[in-house]
């Protein structure tokens, strides 16, 4: 029996667990976010347990509540306020170091930092790093934390985040009451090179992310890998109403908020390339808006290279719209510079339609190069536009890409692969905590 298998003949093995979600996203509206509210649903249709997510929400000025039943259990939302500026630079879209800057900071943390001989000659300096002010201040997630343990017996606490003064109090105040933690990391892993993400992981109970790919040498024996998982019944080609099956030819579909980092303007310059050569391309951007300066530049470039009558700029579009679109265009890009795992090329390859992408981070392992997509080289334009082209210009490979990676989706990224691996995760880590206090 494989894991998954053995895993939902313990349904119900987190009876009565509360557990504490943190997190720097909203409660909708891009990868992240989806990947925990499908983990939630599975798992609350299998366990009477109690899930407290805090996220970010536009508006509210002062935490608010709300609690929503949910198949055996229940979900109670956390909403706090958003702390956007710090939020995009710490996920991976500020401008990256230059190689010779990153070099010497590199030799710095791994010779000097946390040279076993000098460890504690530099402890003090790198608690002065452990944190930044990335969310909100410590005395708001202390007053938050308090708040939530006089209301809810909290078992266990899942970061989605790391690395702000905020985390760095929750984990003192968790320490304090001998709850275990664990860290969920959901970006490029070179995250966990961070200073101060690399301190509040001392003492965690579980490490994970959504890939293994560069992982640091001193996280790699107890990281687990927890891969995105989506509803591949929800994404499928016979779940488009017929009234969309109208095929968007020679239309290429970048499905990502924007900000600066999704390739916006990377593809809009390999698009020029293409008119110039003959090749007739459209471009679909989807998502929210993060950035009215990448806003305003997307629309600058799209008017110096005379592409307006092939850009739509479609704004965020709901689960059902996405969808469609995924089945709707001919192929699906996303030329990111920082990338955990790429949910939405999972998504695209649900729908039967290839993909193309930078290799970076993560999404080397959301394809199978040459017979579900194409991976690019960061940064490379003609790469793009060359790829692209063998796309546009070859439906036959269209469609064997298309059917090789539903295929691929299937049998490896369904939300029950999801659920059954944190399932374990979490129960792992309650089990290592219960031997722990024995000791």
């Amino acid at each position: 029996m494989d894991s998954m298998g053995a895993a939902q003949n313990k349904r119900g093995c987190l009876d009565g667990l509360t557990l504490l979600r943190f997190t720097y996203a909203f409660d909708s509206g891009g990868g992240i976010e989806q990947y925990l509210s499908d983990l939630n649903s599975a798992l609350l249709d299998n366990h009477n347990m109690t899930i407290i997510q805090v996220h970010y929400k536009k508006g509210v000025r002062t935490p608010e509540r709300r609690a929503v039943d949910r198949g055996k259990g229940k979900i109670v939302y956390v909403a706090v306020p958003p702390a956007i500026p710090a939020h995009q630079e710490w996920n991976g879209t500020a401008p990256k170091d230059r190689l010779l800057k990153r070099f010497f900071r590199s030799i710095f943390r791994e010779k000097l930092l946390y040279n076993p001989v000098l460890e504690k000659f530099f402890l003090t300096y790198r608690k002065c790093l452990a944190a930044k002010p990335l969310g909100m201040g410590a005395d708001e997630a202390s007053s938050l934390f308090n708040d939530l343990l006089k209301d809810f017996k909290i078992d266990m606490i899942m970061f989605h985040c790391l690395g702000g003064f905020d985390t760095a109090c929750i984990i003192e105040i968790a320490k304090e009451h001998h709850i275990p933690y664990a860290y969920m990391n959901h970006y490029a892993n070179d995250k966990f090179k961070h200073v101060c993400i690399r301190e509040q992981l001392r003492d965690a109970s579980g490490v994970a992310g959504v890939s293994s790919c560069a992982l640091p040498k001193y996280i790699r024996k107890k990281f687990v890998t927890l891969h995105d998982g989506i509803d591949v019944n929800f994404f499928s080609r016979d779940r488009i109403p017929h009234f969309s099956k109208i095929s968007l030819n020679n239309t290429v579909l970048l499905p990502a908020r924007i900000c600066v980092g999704k390739g916006h303007a990377d593809l809009l310059e390999a698009a020029a390339l293409l008119k110039k050569e003959g090749t007739e391309i459209n471009i679909v951007f989807a998502g929210r808006n993060d950035s009215e300066k990448i806003y305003s530049h997307i629309h600058a470039i799209t008017h110096k290279h005379g592409l307006s009558d092939n850009v739509i700029l479609a704004g965020q579009r709901s689960a059902e719209q996405l969808r469609n679109l995924y089945g709707q265009c001919s192929v699906i890009v996303l030329p990111s510079r920082s990338e955990g795992f790429a949910r939405v090329l999972l998504e695209a390859q649900a729908m039967s339609t290839p993909v193309i992408a930078y290799n970076v981070g993560g999404v080397s392992q959301t394809m199978i190069h040459g017979e579900s997509g194409l991976l690019c080289k960061f940064k490379n334009i003609k790469g793009l536009k060359d790829a692209l082209k063998k796309l546009l210009t070859n439906e036959s490979l269209r469609k064997s890409m298309g059917e090789t990676g539903r295929q691929f989706v299937v049998n490896n990224f369904t939300i029950e692969h999801l659920a059954a691996k944190h399932q374990k995760y979490y129960s792992d880590i309650l089990n290592n905590a219960k031997l722990k206090q024995k000791e």
